[in-house]
């Protein structure tokens, strides 16, 4: 199993400091998508959150 990417600075300067072109592309097309996933994942969590909430008994 591949090791994850780290979206963060270094990955992406290491990338423009290279100077492939293809290889940063590639890696701003992974970073879209994982920015993306990660929207998906805080909409999901606050659903969450207002369901949790909803069916928590009122404190007293």
């Amino acid at each position: 199993m591949a090791r994850p990417i780290a979206y963060y600075g270094i990955p992406i300067q290491a990338a423009i400091t290279k100077g492939d072109l293809e290889e940063m592309k590639t890696l701003a097309a992974a970073v879209d998508k994982h920015l993306a996933d990660q929207a998906e994942v805080a909409s999901a969590l606050k659903s969450l959150k207002a369901e949790i909430k909803k069916r928590e008994k009122p404190k007293k």
